[in-house]
């Protein structure tokens, strides 16, 4: 399978001269019609795409599409490729819990074959420990009377065979809904992958994975699911088996141009990375809190929220974080607005706007002017801190928030 990168809101062309095929092309067009649009633009023979990263398959092509600060040459696509697999690490897209992830090579691996060779892996384990069996429902015809008669069903079937009993019946069985979805996955992988040993441990998963009934998967079946003593060691397979089974297209008309996309919002990764850092490094300092999607009435039903709130020795933080590549230290006036609004309803005695670094740019502070009518009523000085985070470091700086934490609190004593 041949494996491309590509850059957040950048473009890739079909035909002759690009690096789609013509089928390859319209099953992705196809794919993001039915996701809403979201993933990518079209554009006159390509698509641009849009902040969203990870990974699409589509036939025998693989694209990765890596984060974006700033102009930055091919070369540079490893240290992206790394940061962005830390990210995922980071927050919990690929799980770090699971019993599996140590032994997983991540540098060298393209990001499909790590979901693959991780769900794989999982599976294996799960094989080892053994698959555990429930009481399940069924209904049939058989030779000997088990179970409750279904008088009905009975009489429709056999009316000319006095010898069998339609019953319905409990049995301890493998074939129930968790094995159902991972043996779909499995299938998926198996479909997706021309790697000699994925498909090795496949055939290998499939001599003793027992055989199920196969079942349309969607985001319903997912949603019932409930973990107890036996089926919480299948949390992990299962979170990766979702992530595969609703973001798979098959391709049914052209064939062969099947669509897997596993992608994130770039804003959001940020947004998380940020709040999960934050949190660990507060969790042993009972003088800092921690909130994330705080919201409150703004404006009829509507309401607004900042990313995060933030508390430091009653000093109260409200951070909103950018993921947007600033060549000088000045926000975007609208990102200003709203954190001025931010300050207002949330009470906020300083607002922070946090940006990735890019470049040599440096932190600023600044005032908010206050209109004449407002006088007294609020601060005369509503403070906004413009920080910039330094999270890439060969892969992604686990340091970074610590420090801005560290800053912060010698600005509170």
């Amino acid at each position: 399978m041949k494996t491309i990168r590509v850059y957040e809101r950048s473009k890739i062309y079909a035909g002759q001269r690009g690096k789609l095929t013509k089928d390859q092309y319209n099953a992705l067009l196809k794919f993001n019609s039915s996701k809403g649009s979201k993933y990518f633009t079209p554009i006159y023979n390509g698509i641009k795409f849009n902040q969203y990263v990870g990974v699409i398959s589509v036939g025998n092509l693989t694209i990765e599409i890596l984060p974006k600060l700033d102009s930055i040459e091919d070369e540079k696509s490893e240290l992206w490729h790394s940061f962005l697999i830390d990210l995922f690490r980071e927050c919990r897209i690929l799980t770090p819990s699971a019993p599996t992830f140590a032994s997983l090579k991540l540098k060298n691996n393209s990001i499909l074959e790590l979901y693959f060779k991780l769900f794989l892996s999982e599976i294996e384990y799960l094989i080892r420990t053994g698959l555990f069996k429930k009481y399940i429902n069924k209904a049939e015809n058989l030779n000997a009377l088990k179970g409750k008669m279904d008088f009905n069903q009975h009489i429709n079937k056999n009316l000319l065979h006095k010898e069998c009993f339609y019953v319905n019946y409990k049995a301890y069985s493998y074939n129930h809904v968790v094995n159902q979805i991972l043996s779909k996955a499995i299938s998926i992988v198996s479909s997706l992958s021309d790697s000699p040993d994925i498909q090795d441990r496949v055939k290998s998963i499939n001599l003793s994975f027992p055989e199920v009934d196969d079942l349309q998967v969607d985001e319903s079946i997912f949603q019932k699911l409930e973990f107890n003593r036996k089926s919480e060691k299948y949390r992990e397979a299962l979170e990766i088996a979702k992530l595969l089974i609703l973001n798979y297209s098959p391709d049914v008309q052209v064939g062969g141009n099947n669509v897997l996309a596993l992608l994130f919002d770039m804003e959001e990764l940020f947004e998380e990375y940020t709040f999960r850092r934050l949190k660990r490094h507060s969790l042993n300092n009972e003088n800092i809190t921690i909130k994330r999607q705080v919201s409150t009435k703004f404006w009829e039903t509507r309401t607004i929220r900042p990313d995060i709130v933030l508390q430091i020795d009653g000093i109260r933080y409200v951070i909103d974080t950018k993921w947007k590549s600033l060549q000088q230290a000045y926000p975007d006036v609208n990102d200003l607005r709203q954190m001025y609004v931010y300050n207002q309803y949330f009470d906020g005695d300083i607002s922070i706007l946090l940006y990735p670094q890019a470049g040599s740019t440096s932190n600023l502070e600044g005032e908010f002017h206050i209109p004449q009518k407002l006088s007294g009523l609020i601060p005369e000085k509503d403070k906004c801190l413009i920080y910039f985070l330094p999270i890439i470091n060969d892969g992604i700086n686990r340091q970074a928030c610590q420090e801005m934490l560290l800053d912060l609190q010698k600005r509170t004593n």
